[in-house]
């Protein structure tokens, strides 16, 4: 017997694309559309305070000194990273005056960590710019959701599904 799944099938596939939809645009948002703090650098190490460093290397921890979070900056560019599209952030140095641009969400908003740095200027030069990961997601799951919501039609005007 055929189990009715197309119902469920089209709203998750329409959610994934939604999703998609909402990547896309938060990748493509102006860089006055994010959060801005400026100020010193009170830290800027490739390990967290206190903690050993990562084998890998490829992450970045900054804390400025009007704000007490840290921010987390991913810098990695080995095949497979999702690398930045510009980064020379190892240029910077503790106490130089930066412009840091980041978003926060309802999961990020309690975090002593925030992830989601997208932006970097010091003297109104950029040094570090958030890699287009989001977009490229954003786009494989429209992609994917909108091939999958065709293959249900055909199969449910087929009758293999219900």
């Amino acid at each position: 017997m055929k189990k009715p799944i197309f119902v469920k099938s089209v709203g998750g596939l329409l959610f994934c694309l939604a999703l998609g939809i909402f990547l896309i645009f938060r990748a493509n948002k102006p860089k006055t559309d994010f959060q801005k703090i400026t100020g010193e650098i009170t830290y800027l190490a490739n390990k967290l305070p206190n903690k050993e460093v990562l084998k890998d290397g490829k992450e970045r921890y900054l804390k400025i000194e009007k704000s007490d979070r840290i921010f987390n900056i991913f810098v990695g560019k080995d095949w497979g990273d999702f690398k930045p599209e510009f980064e020379i952030i190892d240029s910077l140095k503790v106490g130089d005056n930066i412009a840091l641009y980041f978003d926060d969400n309802f999961k990020t908003e309690s975090n002593q960590i925030n992830n989601l740095t997208q932006y970097i200027d010091k003297n109104g030069k950029a040094f570090f710019i958030k890699g287009k990961m989001d977009e490229t997601l954003g786009k494989f799951l429209l992609g994917i959701s909108a091939l999958g919501i065709l293959i249900l039609f055909l199969l449910k005007r087929n009758g293999r599904i219900i």
